[in-house]
């Protein structure tokens, strides 16, 4: 069957772009490719220098309690510059803003520290004066904990402190530096409240998060942990989107609770990771996804390179790309038999059924 290839370099994406800032790129075809019946990405080329700090994406958040004297807790919430960082550059950054606003309080300071490790692990050390029994915890209130700072940073999903609790989201979601006048944390799995002021304690063996245990900090032990993975700097893979596609492909996965759940994405390719940053990334499957078209004609179509989660680059958040688009198509002589052969059915059938 006929073969159409398309292909496209978005070096000049600023003036095809949907939405100003976006990487989703309209393609208007001056030569419409008709019959079309199947497409395929033959090829796919773009530098792995896609900024893993992304703006969706850049935020982390700490949370201090008192187990001494009142009790208290301290919240905040940082936030990183978008870009490309080694795993060493992102340490260096998120000390710095942790520096500019230091945990605990002026008459009992916390002092915490990430640090890179020989192992390429990254450990965070906490300290405070042996006076004070406070506690140091991560929280995370990203959808895409993936693609967090703190799992950037080799932490993993139990290690930091999430909630499916919408109030005790909401409370941890405070971006100011000074406490909150009501917070809830988890006791086997219920949410107790505890009120700035007030005198219920919450016991330390059961300070738990969702009937998981987070990463708890002594800092009055000096006390450090260190991330269960080796920190991560590229995407585990890439994805191309286009609207030339649609509900044969599906998406499937697990949530935080336990749930699986299935939703239908226009995903045209998906790109493995296979090279480092700052190296070219370069595509060609032997086994490529092949969609259906259905014999339509292709006049125009979108596409977009996105991150492993689906979401789409901003401009300034990855490189330009290449990549060549396979069609197959019916050509007009194949049509014509298919047409004649229909037809001579029909008046055999005509005939048969009235004994012509």
């Amino acid at each position: 069957m006929p073969v159409k290839y398309v292909m496209i370099d978005t070096k000049h994406q600023r003036h095809h772009t949907i939405e100003k800032g976006g990487s989703t790129i309209k393609v208007d075809l001056n030569h419409h490719i008709e019959n079309a019946i199947s497409v395929e990405v033959s090829s796919f080329s773009t530098a792995n220098e896609l900024f893993n700090v992304k703006a969706d994406n850049n935020k982390f958040t700490m949370m201090i309690y008192n187990l001494s004297g009142t009790p208290n807790f301290k919240i905040n919430t940082y936030t990183v510059q978008p870009g490309l960082y080694t795993i060493a550059e992102l340490i260096d950054v998120v000390n710095a803003e942790i520096a500019g606003a230091g945990m605990g309080t002026v008459s009992a300071p916390v002092s915490v520290e990430f640090l890179l490790l020989g192992n390429n692990k990254v450990q965070l050390n906490t300290s405070s004066s042996s006076g004070q029994f406070k506690r140091l915890v991560l929280y995370s209130n990203s959808t895409d904990f993936h693609n967090s700072i703190y799992h950037r940073l080799g932490f993993n999903i139990q290690q930091v402190f999430q909630s499916t609790n919408t109030e005790a989201k909401a409370d941890y979601d405070d971006t100011t530096p000074s406490p909150n006048p009501n917070f809830s944390l988890f006791i086997a799995g219920s949410p107790i409240s505890i009120s700035k002021g007030s005198s219920n304690f919450v016991p330390e063996a059961v300070f738990i998060a969702d009937n998981t245990n987070p990463l708890i900090w002594q800092t009055n032990l000096n006390e450090s942990h260190t991330g269960n993975n080796i920190g991560h700097e590229t995407y585990q893979n890439l994805l191309l989107k286009s609207d030339l596609v649609s509900g044969d492909f599906q998406k499937v996965y697990l949530d935080e609770v336990g749930v699986t759940h299935t939703f239908q994405e226009n995903i045209l390719e998906k790109i493995d990771m296979t090279v480092s940053s700052f190296n070219y990334i370069h595509f060609e499957k032997h086994n490529p996804m092949v969609h259906q078209l259905s014999g339509k004609i292709i006049k125009n179509f979108n596409i977009s390179l996105c991150d492993d989660n689906g979401k789409t680059f901003d401009t300034h958040e990855s490189k330009t790309f290449t990549c060549i688009l396979k069609f197959i198509t019916a050509d007009d002589g194949f049509n014509r038999v298919n047409e004649n052969n229909i037809l001579r059915n029909q008046s055999l059938g005509f005939k048969s059924r009235h004994n012509c």
